[in-house]
C-alpha cells in the first residue's frame, strides 16, 4: 500500500492532461448531473458489462454515504483494489469516459487511506511532519466532485498531527535541556531549542539553562583570572567575579524554581575562592602599601635629619672668617656676612629638603619630628626669609610613596 500515494499522484497528472485536451465537453455534461451520473449516459458507446457497471455504482454508493466508509487500512485497501480491478478490466475508451467519475473516487479512497493510517504516538517528528504534509497536499488538491466531509476530516487530522508535532518537539527539547542540566549536552544549544515554548516546564528549563550557563561562565573566568600577575588587574577581576557570583546567588534566592544541589554547591565553592582571592589581593595591597609607606618614612626622616641646625650653620660660616678679631666681634662686617649666609643656607635647606615631603603620608611619630624640626629652623629666619620658605613649600611638588 506504500505505493498508493505515488499511483494516485501519477493518475492525477494523467487525468488533468486528458481532461484539458479531450474531455471538457464530457466534464461539463457530468457537472450538470447529480454526484453520480446516470449510467446510461456514461456507458453509451462503451462495451461495458452489466457486472462492471454494477461494481462501479456500488463503489460510488459506498463512498457517497459516510456511514459506509471503510475505516480500517485493510478495508480501504480492499476498496482500492476493487476499484483498480474494475478500471483495469475496462477497455481504454471506457476508462477514458469514466475518468471524471473515477478521479474523485480515487481521491476519496486516498483520503480514507490517510485517515486510516494516522501515525501512532511512537512515530518521530519527521514522520509526523511528512504525514501532515500529505494531508495538506491531498486536502488542497480536492477534485470538485469529491467529498467535502473528507476534505474537512483531512484538515482536522492535519491540525491534530501538527499539534502532536509541537508536543513531540517540545518533549525532545525538554529532554535535551535535562541532559544539559545534568552535564550531558550544551547549555546554549538546549536553550535555543527550549526558548520557543511557553509551557511552565519549558520556562523552568529555560531559567535553569541560563543559570547553569552563567555559572559555568563564572567558573571559567575564575580559572583565567587566577593566573593574572598584575595585582591591579587581578583585584579588579575578582571584584567582577564577586559581583557575578552575588548576582547568581540573588537569582537562586528569589527564583520560584529549585536550584540543583550540585549547582548550589558549585556556587558556594566559587564564592569561597572569590573571597580568598579578594582577601589575598587586599593582603598584597596592604603589604605593598606598608612597604611603600615604610620606604617613605625612611626617606622623609633622612630628608629631615639632613637639615642642620641654624647654630651649626652659623658656627660654620663664622669659622670661615680669617680674621680672629672680625670673627669674634659681633659688630664686624665679616661676621654680619657670615650670619646672613647662614640664614640663606638654612632657607635653602628647608626649601629643598623639607618642602618635597608630604606630611599626609607620614606616620605620627615622623610627622611630629617633621613639625618639630621645621618649627625650630623656621623660627630662626627673618620674616622675609620665612615668606620665601612658605612660597617655596607652596611651589614645590610633593613626593608620593612609590
Amino acid at each position: 500500500m506504500k505505493v498508493l500515494p505515488m499511483l494516485v499522484q501519477s493518475l492525477l497528472l494523467i487525468v488533468i492532461t486528458v481532461l484539458l485536451v479531450r474531455l471538457w465537453p464530457l466534464t461539463n455534461n457530468l457537472a450538470k448531473s447529480d454526484h453520480h451520473p446516470d449510467e446510461k449516459s456514461v456507458f453509451v458507446d462503451s462495451p461495458v458489462s452489466d457486472q462492471i457497471k454494477h461494481e462501479i455504482s456500488a463503489i460510488e454508493a459506498k463512498l457517497a454515504n459516510e456511514t459506509s466508509w471503510p475505516r480500517s487500512a485493510q478495508d480501504v485497501q480492499l476498496l482500492h483494489d476493487q476499484l483498480a480491478r474494475v478500471v483495469n478490466s475496462l477497455p481504454p475508451r471506457a476508462q477514458e469516459d469514466l475518468l471524471p467519475r473515477l478521479v474523485p473516487r480515487r481521491w476519496e479512497i486516498q483520503a480514507l487511506w490517510l485517515l486510516a493510517n494516522e501515525p501512532h504516538d511512537k512515530v518521530d517528528v519527521e514522520g509526523l511532519n511528512s504525514y501532515a504534509e500529505e494531508l495538506d497536499s491531498l486536502a488542497t488538491n480536492k477534485p470538485l466532485e469529491s467529498s467535502d466531509k473528507l476534505r474537512d476530516d483531512l484538515k482536522k487530522i492535519q491540525k491534530e498531527v501538527q499539534g502532536r508535532v509541537v508536543k513531540q518537539e517540545e518533549k525532545s527539547a525538554l529532554k535535551e535541556a535535562d541532559d544539559a542540566i545534568n552535564g550531558k549536552a550544551s547549555f546554549d544549544k538546549a536553550l535555543r531549542r527550549i526558548s520557543g515554548y511557553e509551557t511552565s516546564e519549558a520556562r523552568k528549563m529555560a531559567y535553569l539553562l541560563v543559570l547553569g550557563r552563567d555559572l559555568d561562565a563564572v567558573s571559567e573566568d575564575m580559572k583565567k583570572y587566577e593566573q593574572l600577575k598584575d595585582l591591579s588587574l587581578k583585584e579588579y577581576a575578582f571584584v567582577r567575579l564577586n559581583q557575578a557570583a552575588m548576582e547568581l546567588r540573588l537569582r537562586t534566592n528569589v527564583s520560584t524554581y529549585e536550584t540543583p544541589k550540585n549547582w548550589n554547591d558549585k556556587l558556594g565553592v566559587l564564592e569561597k575562592k572569590i573571597a580568598v582571592g579578594l582577601d589575598g589581593s587586599a593582603k598584597q595591597r596592604r603589604a605593598d602599601s606598608a612597604k611603600k609607606s615604610k620606604g617613605y618614612q625612611i626617606w622623609a626622616l633622612n630628608q629631615i635629619k639632613s637639615i642642620p641646625t641654624y647654630e651649626a650653620l652659623e658656627e660654620a660660616e663664622i669659622n670661615q672668617i680669617s680674621s680672629v678679631i672680625d670673627r669674634n666681634s659681633p659688630l664686624s662686617n665679616a661676621r654680619k656676612i657670615a650670619i646672613n649666609s647662614a640664614h640663606k643656607k638654612l632657607t635653602a635647606w628647608l626649601k629643598y629638603r623639607m618642602a618635597p615631603i608630604n606630611p599626609a603620608f607620614l606616620d605620627e611619630a615622623v610627622a611630629q619630628w617633621y613639625r618639630k624640626v621645621f618649627q625650630n629652623r623656621f623660627d630662626k629666619l627673618t620674616e622675609g626669609e620665612q615668606l620665601e620658605v612658605v612660597q617655596g613649600f607652596a611651589e614645590t611638588e610633593k613626593k608620593f610613596p612609590e
